[in-house]
């Protein structure tokens, strides 16, 4: 008896070739929920009688008048005034010089930065008491004047740190700003308000020193050493 060896059949029959593509699932995402932000909105208007845009425009405007009377914030995104070294940075300021055309001592309001830079330097607060210089020279306590460290710390009450920090920020700003080739006398007069009104900022108590002057002695030291690199600290 013989055997007839059937072929295979092919996997998609005739009748599966001739048969149409499924359609494919509809999507999750239906029209009415594509335009469910527009529908809001709508009834949005309805309800309140504004637009929604208008009205987050309303409410960024006061945000933004309070961010720019709000004094924390102005100072935190700012760099800070000294570099790791202590030192002045003049390029880590936004503002310009406080009273740049004025030859007389500015007046500065105490901000949340300068109160919170004093408190960790331990410095002193501002009194409104007037605190005149010492008769004499900075720098020449044994032929009638008087040494300013040991007068700002000792008689003051300044902390070490803080007349380190004050001092180091008054050398950057007098080589960035002043002619470190002429001796104090010699120097613009506004450049030299302009020294004292960028310490002021950051430390408004110097206010109570008549004329700054512990900032002008520092500067006339510095100056000095400019020139006679020899010399001793003031």
């Amino acid at each position: 008896m013989a055997y007839r060896l059937n072929k295979p059949r092919p996997l998609i029959s005739k009748q599966l070739i001739g048969e149409e593509t499924p359609a494919p699932p509809k999507p999750l995402i239906s029209r009415q929920t594509f335009y469910t932000s527009s529908f809001l909105e709508r009834r949005r208007q309805e309800r309140v009688g504004k637009p929604l845009f208008e009205e987050e425009a309303a409410e960024s405007a006061v945000t933004t008048e309070e961010r720019s009377f709000d004094g924390d914030s102005e100072y935190e995104d700012s760099n800070s005034a000294t570099s790791g070294s202590g030192e002045y940075s003049p390029s880590s300021r936004d503002s310009t010089p406080l009273h740049e055309d004025s030859d007389e001592t500015c007046s500065v309001s105490a901000g949340p930065r300068a109160r919170n830079l004093a408190t960790a330097l331990s410095l002193p607060q501002a009194t409104g008491v007037p605190i005149r210089k010492p008769p004499g020279e900075a720098g020449h306590p044994k032929n009638g004047g008087y040494s300013l460290e040991a007068t700002l710390i000792n008689v003051h009450h300044w902390s070490k740190s803080g007349y380190d920090v004050i001092n180091s920020q008054t050398k950057g700003l007098t080589a960035e700003l002043l002619d470190t080739t002429k001796n104090y006398k010699d120097q613009d007069q506004k450049l030299k308000q302009s020294v004292c009104n960028f310490l002021l900022q950051d430390f408004p108590f110097l206010e109570d020193y008549v004329d700054c002057w512990p900032v002008r002695d520092m500067m006339k030291a510095h100056l000095k050493h400019r020139k006679s690199p020899g010399k001793k600290r003031v």
